[in-house]
Formats: C-alpha cells, structure tokens, sequence
C-alpha cells in the first residue's frame, strides 16, 4: 500500500507542474512540508500543512488530493467521507490523478 501512495506522489507531482503554475509558493511549501511529514508517518502534522496550504490557496487541487488520500487512508471510518470530499475538489479544481483514487476508495 506504501508503495501506491508513493506512486500516487510521483504522478501528483509530474501533473501537478503542468496544471497549477499560478499557486502561492507558501503554499506548494505547506504541501511539501505535508509530504515529508507523512513520510514520518505524522499524520496530524501532514494534516495541519494540507490545510493551511488549502487557507492561503483555496483553490489549490493538489492539496485537496493530498489531504483527501490522508483522510482516507489514516482517518477514522467515521471521517472517510470529508477525504472523498477532498478528493472530488482535487478533481473539479482540475487535478486528474484524484479521478481513480476518488472512484476507488468512495464508490465501493
């Protein structure tokens, strides 16, 4: 599974270069800081950088993505359901990688 996720991290960011030039650099910093929080397995710490890069970027889709695929993969069952909500952000802000995680872990 840990490997799927890293693979879902290499194709975010090879798409996300060519989909989101205008974002905030403080906020592709949060979601940097995210990735290497999550890494540590720090999952609250992954979840406090996604949404601040979300509060200066509220249109920024890769942060949904990677929020969403936290919620999702490390939230409570009871809090599955904000993920996928992420997840669909990601998708209606443009960010195509969200489409098959968001049908997989949502539509099952």
């Amino acid at each position: 599974m840990k490997a799927f996720v890293i693979f879902l991290m290499f194709i975010g960011f090879t798409y996300a270069g060519f989909s989101q030039q205008d974002i905030n650099p403080e906020a592709k910093t949060h979601v940097y800081t995210g990735i290497k929080l999550e890494q540590k397995e720090d999952w609250e710490g992954a979840l406090e950088e996604y949404t601040k890069a979300i509060q200066i970027e509220p249109e920024y889709a890769e942060a949904y993505y990677y929020r969403g695929m936290l919620i999702i993969l490390h939230g409570e069952e009871e809090i599955k359901e904000y993920g996928c909500a992420d997840l669909e952000l990601a998708k209606h802000f443009g960010y195509g990688p969200a489409s098959s995680p968001h049908y997989n872990y949502c539509f099952q």
